[in-house]
């Protein structure tokens, strides 16, 4: 079975470097940690993109274990295509979920 390519929207990439410098200044090499699960999840969605619970509206939303955020996604099963649009916190309110 062929992985789905990740296409990450362009705001998205400067989300994630924030993130990651976040969490750079509350530890040293934690920015790193996240960036790693992050990898691991991505690899993880190519494979098996359904195997989230959460789905909201035309979104999937694959949370990461080690850190608490989401991964919100779209699937073009036609195209073997999945769209990041956004790495959202735990907390933050679906209202706001794209």
């Amino acid at each position: 079975m062929k992985n789905f390519k990740i296409t990450i929207h362009d705001d998205v990439e400067q989300d994630i470097l924030n993130i990651a410098e976040y969490y750079n200044k509350q530890q040293k090499g934690l920015g790193k940690k996240f960036a790693i699960e992050l990898q691991k999840k991505f690899k993880s969605i190519q494979k098996a993109p359904y195997t989230s619970t959460i789905i909201h509206g035309d979104k999937i939303f694959p949370s990461l274990k080690k850190f608490p955020f989401y991964i919100a996604i779209s699937v073009d099963d036609v195209n073997k295509m999945i769209t990041v649009w956004a790495v959202l916190h735990h907390k933050q309110s679906p209202d706001k979920w794209p």
